[in-house]
């Protein structure tokens, strides 16, 4: 996506999470809250949502990574 491109879609996604409300959730709602707005966000603007994505990478502990969120939009390029 063109810089341009993404300033449009930071301005986009402010203005979507600006519209949220929420109040008196625990830290573990409040995650799957924005996640679940972001995501919502995202399908509106034409991406592919992926959640909960294991990254090729391991940890010192020997964990997997993982992502909340995956976007791939539909030009193709990933978000």
């Amino acid at each position: 996506m063109a810089e341009a491109g993404l300033d449009a879609a930071a301005r986009s996604l402010r203005a979507w999470l600006n519209r949220q409300q929420f109040t008196d959730l625990p830290t573990s709602e409040v995650t799957a809250f924005f996640t679940g707005s972001v995501a919502d966000w995202a399908t509106d603007q034409g991406y592919e949502v992926q959640r909960e994505v294991k990254l090729p990478i391991a940890t010192r502990q020997n964990r997997t990574g993982r992502l909340d969120l995956q976007l791939r939009h539909r030009s193709g390029r990933d978000g």
